[in-house]
């Protein structure tokens, strides 16, 4: 039977985690402008090598994926007054929170139609005269 390998699983310190959610935050006006993000990660990678932390692109994509899955749960769980107890939970809220389909709140205010006041025909006009002829105008 042949042997599987997996790869070890990456382990991130607090420090390199917050440190790719400000790279994230950075870049993702570019992840809204392109369908293709691969050169986005890559850019991510290299800026987190400058300040001492190696990190291939595709383990940064894997490690955004999970922080936004973690986002949506946590914002799930704590409701719309609740604080969240994980750690990264205000950073990754203030990257993504400017990004309406992040944001499913702002989504559902948004297509609240506020009404609006409309004119009825007979507003703001004179009277017609009645079909007996006579005006009193």
């Amino acid at each position: 039977m042949a042997e599987i390998s997996r790869k070890k699983r990456v382990n991130w310190s607090e420090a390199a985690e917050a440190d790719m959610i400000q790279f994230w935050q950075e870049k993702m006006p570019q992840f809204r402008a392109t369908r293709k993000n691969r050169h986005i990660y890559q850019e991510i990678a290299d800026a987190m090598a400058s300040v001492g932390h190696k990190y291939t692109a595709v383990e940064i994509r894997v490690k955004i994926k999970n922080f936004n899955k973690r986002y949506r749960m946590e914002k799930k769980n704590i409701g719309p007054s609740g604080i969240s107890t994980w750690i990264h939970f205000d950073a990754v809220h203030k990257a993504i929170t400017g990004y309406k389909s992040f944001c499913s709140d702002e989504l559902a205010e948004d297509s609240i139609v506020e009404p609006i006041h409309v004119e009825s025909e007979s507003e703001g006009e004179l009277p017609l005269p009645s079909p007996g002829g006579s005006s009193d105008t």
